[in-house]
């Protein structure tokens, strides 16, 4: 990063490449340690972004049979990641062995647009139907 007048510039520094079509979302773990990225190949992968070598690759998390993967979170604590994709269902995956811990659907009647998550324990999803829904 140079700093010049004020501004910051950023520079490119690497890429990581491994879904196969557009990415819809990417969410940094919050010690920014790890990148989550969801496609529409239907997959959720997991990154390790200081590793920017040709070695690098993702983590598969979780793949979904029909639609695409539109929005991707996680926790502070690294154990659970909260996912949701076109079929309107929330998936919470444990991000330790990558095995699906819950699943949370038919509150929406449009597609899931985004997640989020309070601690681990608070649950929130918005739709194109023009509502929030909180899980808990």
């Amino acid at each position: 990063m140079f700093l010049s007048g004020g501004s910051e510039r950023f520079l490119h520094v690497g890429q990581l490449i491994g879904h196969d079509g557009p990415i819809e979302s990417v969410r940094f773990t919050d010690d920014s340690k790890y990148c989550l990225t969801a496609g529409q190949d239907r997959t959720v992968r997991l990154w390790n972004p200081l590793c920017l070598d040709s070695r690098n690759e993702a983590l598969p998390m979780h793949a979904y049979r029909s639609g695409h993967v539109h929005a991707v979170t996680c926790v502070a604590n690294h154990e659970t990641t909260l996912l949701s994709a076109s079929d309107k269902t929330i998936v919470v995956t444990d991000m330790v062995n990558a095995k699906v811990k819950q699943r949370l659907s038919a509150a929406h009647i449009g597609r899931i647009n985004d997640v989020a998550l309070r601690n681990d324990t608070i649950y929130a999803s918005a739709s194109y139907d023009g509502t929030l829904k909180l899980w808990d």
